[in-house]
């Protein structure tokens, strides 16, 4: 009889951990279940500072992207798929399947066309130009020929370098640099 009794213990222990186990959820799971989610348990999460700020960003992502369509395998950034854009994310769970860390990037938002896109540009403040191409047409622009200061943004960069190498001894003010064919990146 205590055999039977011991042996009816362990049974329900094993299927009680069992349950706890199947309970934990997986980086990917934890994800799918936040960013689908109506209401957002603050039980979901391992410290109140994550409870308390991740559901507002949520729920800004879910009315600007739409509905969930699916969380990619995270190997190694996750990818969170909605009807009206997508997002990379990093989110750590607790053995417990607690979320205890979740960095989310900047999402991008789908045009529904070029056109939209462009469109988008034009809403820009200060002077936009885009220029798309592919296969040696022209797909899209907007001001495609305007001539806009990139290049001389490239050029502090450069200076700044030089300034770096001088003031580590290596080249001076007068020393003219030649530029090695080799060192092109673009044709």
């Amino acid at each position: 009889m205590r055999i039977l009794m011991l042996a009816l213990v362990a049974a329900g222990f094993w299927g009680i951990a069992e349950t706890a186990q199947a309970e934990v959820l997986a980086a990917e799971e934890a994800a799918e279940r936040l960013f689908s989610a109506e209401e957002i348990d603050h039980e979901w999460f391992a410290n109140q500072g994550l409870s308390s700020a991740v559901p507002r960003v949520v729920k800004d992502l879910q009315e600007q992207l739409g509905t969930l369509q699916t969380i990619e395998p995270c190997a190694p950034k996750c990818l969170a798929r909605f009807e009206l854009g997508e997002f990379t994310f990093d989110i750590a769970v607790t053995s417990k399947g607690l979320i205890s860390s979740l960095w989310i990037d900047p999402p991008v938002v789908y045009s529904a066309s070029l056109g939209d896109a462009i469109a988008k540009f034009e809403e820009l403040p200060g002077e936009v130009s885009v220029y798309i191409s592919g296969d040696g047409q022209v797909l899209g622009e907007l001001n495609g020929d305007s001539v806009l200061a990139v290049g001389s943004t490239f050029k502090l960069v450069v200076l700044k370098a030089l300034d770096q190498l001088i003031g580590a001894g290596k080249l001076d003010w007068q020393q003219v640099v030649e530029f090695d064919d080799a060192w092109r990146s673009l044709p």
